[in-house]
Parts: structure tokens; C-alpha cells; sequence
């Protein structure tokens, strides 16, 4: 009920099917003019992704738009003057940490941009796009950062641990940094 579900409601089969419909639900209720404005970027430092990645089609997903259009290689002056209000990077789960985090936000490009003011930046696992459950867990950490008063009361490392576990991945390391 605190929900919103009506009792009436049929029961998620799946974990990744109740958290696909939650996040279209309540990113239904996002009007266009609030949707965050994204830069992702790959391991690789100033490197974007194509439109037909499942990166973009995550944050598309999350409720946001890809500030990338067709670049593909960009640099510092290009972040600047797109100036997203969210980024998110794709990276090892080693690097999975504040280090990372820092030097991300602090390169000449990205510090001057409203997302590293503001410290709205989040780093996913690149193996989230390995698996469909993997996927959902990516967008639903990526719509708790972006938009944290709609996803209050979800518990992102307790939805990517379920997601995980009906994926059959490795629950034991880190998914995303920082927590959420």
C-alpha cells in the first residue's frame, strides 16, 4: 500500500520484473524538464559509448539523457561545455573506490561541470551490463543517484544483491561506489 500497488496487483515473478516496473512507475512521474543530463564514460578516460550500448540504454532507462549524441572520443573543453549534471563511469570493480571517484571529478573538464560541483557522480561495475537482472540493478543505482527523493526508501546494495543472485553473479565485491 505504501507503494502505491493495488492489492489486486499480480505478484512479481522475478526480482528484475519488480524492479523493471518499479523504476517505470516512478520515473513515470518525472516530467522532462527534471531529467539529469549525463556524461558516461568508459574505463578508458574521456572515451564515450555508442547509442546502441547498454550503457546508454541504461541511463536512457535510469530517466536521463546522454549528453554524447555521436561523439565518441571528447575532452575536457567538450565535457565543460555540455556541462551534464550527472556522470557516470563504467569501470573495473577494482576501481570501485573514493581514489577513483576523486580523480574522476577533479580532471581539468569535469571539475568545472555542474556534476562534479555538486558531487553527483557514480561509479558502476562494467560488468552490470553483463546480464539483464545485472542491467536493472545498473539503472535502478544510476536512478537512486540521479533522483534520490523518488528511490528514499530503496536499499540499492540489498536490490543489486537480489539481482544479482537471480543472475547467478558474484555477490561478493562491490557493484557500485559510492553507497547509495
Amino acid at each position: 500500500e505504501r507503494l502505491g500497488v493495488s492489492e489486486s496487483a499480480p505478484v512479481a515473478e522475478t526480482a528484475q520484473r519488480y524492479y523493471a516496473a518499479l523504476l517505470q512507475s516512478r520515473l513515470r512521474t518525472l516530467f522532462e524538464c527534471k531529467k539529469q543530463n549525463v556524461y558516461i564514460e568508459t574505463q578508458t578516460a574521456f572515451i564515450t559509448v555508442y547509442k546502441s550500448s547498454a550503457e546508454h540504454a541504461l541511463v536512457l532507462s535510469a530517466g536521463g539523457y546522454d549528453v554524447a549524441g555521436n561523439d565518441l572520443a571528447v575532452d575536457g573543453g567538450w565535457v565543460q561545455r555540455k556541462n551534464p549534471d550527472f556522470i557516470v563511469k563504467f569501470v573495473a570493480a577494482s576501481a570501485l573506490n573514493g581514489d577513483t571517484l576523486g580523480e574522476l571529478l577533479a580532471r581539468d573538464g569535469l571539475r568545472e561541470t555542474a556534476a562534479a560541483k555538486n558531487g553527483r557522480a557514480l561509479l558502476l561495475c562494467e560488468s552490470m551490463t553483463d546480464a539483464p537482472q545485472l542491467q536493472t540493478a545498473a539503472t535502478l543505482c544510476l536512478a537512486k543517484a540521479m533522483y534520490p527523493d523518488l528511490f528514499a526508501d530503496i536499499d540499492a546494495a540489498q536490490a543489486v544483491g537480489q539481482l544479482a543472485d537471480e543472475a547467478g553473479a558474484q555477490t561478493g565485491g562491490p557493484w557500485f561506489y559510492p553507497a547509495i
